[in-house]
């Protein structure tokens, strides 16, 4: 199919090409291939979504939901580890009740292997979290990344306080200064989580050393923020390199003053 998608790119360009109708159904087809794997796959993280929720509200097994590899981030700390994970969750558990809602808010994809998805979790104390999933599908989705935190008095909208902090990221890494970005932007207990590896604010400096270089360059898109609580924002997008990729970037507020917690991207 792809090498015919490849012949119909340059046929549709000539006027009255017998091609073009073959063109046209065909990328009707591709296009209805991607949407319905699109379709497909938001089915089956939301059966294994549903079935977590099940775990948790009868304080059962967690970890098979993750990998050794995962990580989760409340209350300002990543928690790694699947068994450490499940114990985190209990803690949640048993101060918040079951949870009698999970309201999935927007799904943000590039590749058919990872996405997040942005939700909110309501439960029986009358509480409610949002919560960024990260899934991943590496024979068979589980939850790479999760990072909830408690709505509360979510106070003005500062999304455009947050996206001038993109913009610095942004500036900063096109500047090939690295260590600032650690220094000015982080939070000090700051996170990078990437591969199942934690790294510290204080390592950014060589974590990022892929900055380096004067050819490298860097471009985020702000796609979706949150204003979760007065001191805790979550902002997702893509970013583009020498190739493409989504990022979440949290961000919480100490002495009026926005710092970047954890930094993950697929």
């Amino acid at each position: 199919m792809l090498s015919e998608a490849i012949v119909c790119i340059f046929s549709t360009q000539v006027t009255n090409n017998p091609m073009n109708a073959f063109c046209k159904s065909l990328f009707t087809l591709i296009l209805i291939v991607i949407i319905d794997n699109a379709i497909a796959q938001s089915h089956e993280t939301k059966n294994i979504q549903n079935d977590w929720v099940s775990s948790f509200n009868q304080s059962g097994d967690l970890k098979p939901f993750y990998r050794e590899a995962s990580g989760i981030l409340q209350e300002n700390k990543l928690i790694t580890g699947g068994e450490n994970i499940g114990k985190k969750w209990l803690e949640l558990h048993s101060q918040a009740g079951a949870i009698t809602e999970y309201k999935l808010i927007e799904t943000i994809q590039l590749i058919e292997t990872s996405k997040f998805e942005l939700g909110a979790y309501l439960t029986e104390k009358g509480s409610s979290y949002y919560t960024i999933i990260g899934w991943r599908n590496n024979n068979g989705w589980y939850k790479e990344v999760e990072v909830t935190y408690k709505a509360v008095n979510p106070g003005p909208d500062e999304a455009g306080e947050i996206k001038l902090l993109r913009d610095s990221w942004q500036k900063l890494a096109n500047d090939h200064r690295p260590d600032l970005i650690g220094k000015e932007l982080y939070i000090d207990g700051g996170y990078y989580f990437n591969r199942g590896r934690v790294y510290s604010n204080l390592e950014i400096a060589d974590v990022y050393s892929y900055m380096n270089p004067e050819s490298f360059k860097i471009s985020l898109e702000g796609l979706s923020t949150t204003i979760v609580n007065e001191e805790t924002a979550y902002d997702i997008g893509g970013f583009q390199t020498s190739g493409k990729g989504l990022y979440i970037l949290i961000w919480i507020k100490k002495e009026n003053e926005w710092k970047l917690l954890l930094d993950f991207n697929f």
